[in-house]
């Protein structure tokens, strides 16, 4: 896109995007997703923007570290990295589990004053 011009049309943004209508175009910009500018009651997309909206949409595939494992470097180092974020992000949790826990201890203890609750009144008789 470096030798589009700095704005684009609905029209041309779809080309861009390998759209088949406009349409699609008024539908991401509705939604917040893509910038705009409005020159003379007309809708145009700097190309600046349709380059980030490409880049802030693209979604890299998963990569299963368990099929087809060798010994390339790599594949160790991204398991690696990747086991340990697992690992922080569980330490983590359970260190906010604990947290948590023991606020809602704190909280029990002065809400209650731990004397047992007298037995209500119990009304006797045939309810049929």
């Amino acid at each position: 896109m470096a030798n589009s011009p700095k704005l684009l049309t609905g029209k041309q943004v779809a080309e861009q995007l390998g759209l088949t209508s406009d349409r699609t175009v008024r539908s991401i910009r509705e939604t917040g997703k893509l910038a705009f500018i409005k020159v003379a009651g007309r809708y145009m997309y700097p190309r600046d923007a349709v380059d980030q909206f490409i880049q802030d949409n693209t979604v890299m595939p998963c990569q299963d570290n368990t099929q087809g494992q060798s010994s390339n470097p790599t594949n160790v180092a991204v398991a690696s990295s990747t086991s340990t974020m697992l690992k922080t992000d569980a330490a983590t949790k359970k260190a906010r589990g604990r947290a948590i826990s023991a606020q809602l201890k704190k909280l029990s203890q002065t809400t209650s004053d731990n004397k047992p609750e007298k037995a209500g009144h119990v009304i006797q008789g045939d309810f049929q």
